[in-house]
C-alpha cells in the first residue's frame, strides 16, 4: 500500500498513475500521478523506485527484472531503503550482486533486519510447535540446542558491511547533488520491525510516505 501527497507540476514529464494514493489527510485521490516506477507490489516482490530521489525501496525481485527496465538501472540508484526481510520484499541474491557491482550503492535498513539477514539460526514459524523445554525462538535439535544452518549469505552481506546504514532521521544526497529528507517511522507488521517511508524535499514542495504490509491502516 502506498501513500502521496504530490504538489510539483515540475514532475510532470516523469510521473506515472498510482491507484491506492491518499493525501496528507488520509482521503483516497485518484487520477494522481506521482514520479515513481513499480516494479512489483505484491506477494511475488516488492520494490518501487523514486526517481528524483534514486532510491530504491525494497529489493524484492530477481536482478534481471531491474536490469530489463534499464541495463544500467543500478548506475542511477544512491541508495537502498529496506522496510523488512520477508521474501517478497528482499531477494538475497540479488542485493548481493549489487554489493559486489555497484559499490556506491548504500543500504538503509533497521538493525532488527541486519540481525536477521546475517544470522545463522533457524527461526521457527509462527504457530510451530515447541517442545518443553526448547528455545521458542529458534528451532532445536532433540537435545535443545539451536540448529545451525549454513550462514551463505552472512559473510557475504558483512564483507560489505561499511555500507550498510541503521535507518535514522536524516538528510540524503543523491549523486546529482539532490538533497531530501528521509525519515523512516516504524510500523506494526507481526513480531516484526517494519519500516515506513517519510521523504520531504521542500525545494520542490514534494512529501510522499510508503508504507507496506500494514497490519491495520490506524
Amino acid at each position: 500500500m502506498a501513500f502521496a501527497y504530490i504538489n510539483n507540476p515540475q514532475f510532470k514529464d516523469d510521473n506515472v498513475e498510482i491507484k491506492s494514493t491518499y493525501n496528507k489527510w488520509l482521503q483516497r485521490q485518484f487520477g494522481k500521478r506521482i514520479p515513481i516506477h513499480i516494479f512489483g507490489s505484491g506477494s511475488e516482490g516488492n520494490s518501487v523506485y523514486l526517481k528524483p530521489y534514486k532510491t530504491l525501496i525494497d529489493l524484492g525481485l530477481p536482478f534481471i527484472r531491474y536490469n530489463e527496465y534499464s541495463p544500467t538501472f543500478f548506475l542511477d540508484v544512491d541508495y537502498i531503503i529496506l522496510t523488512h526481510h520477508h521474501g517478497d520484499h528482499l531477494n538475497p541474491s540479488t542485493l548481493n550482486r549489487v554489493l559486489n557491482n555497484y559499490p556506491h550503492v548504500r543500504v538503509i535498513l533497521t538493525e532488527h533486519m541486519w540481525n536477521y539477514i546475517t544470522s545463522d539460526l533457524y527461526k521457527r514459524e509462527k504457530g510451530e510447535y515447541v517442545p518443553f523445554g526448547h528455545d521458542p525462538k529458534f528451532k532445536t535439535d532433540e537435545k535443545g540446542n539451536r540448529i545451525q544452518k549454513p550462514p551463505k549469505w552472512k559473510p557475504l552481506f558483512e564483507k560489505h558491511i561499511s555500507r550498510f546504514e541503521i535507518a535514522t532521521p536524516r538528510i540524503l544526497k543523491t549523486h546529482t547533488k539532490k538533497e531530501f529528507l528521509f525519515n523512516p517511522l516504524t510500523l506494526k507488521h507481526g513480531d516484526i520491525v517494519n519500516l515506513a517511508i517519510e521523504i520531504s524535499d521542500p525545494e520542490l514542495e514534494f512529501e510522499f510516505l510508503y508504507a507496506s504490509d500494514l497490519d491495520n491502516l490506524g
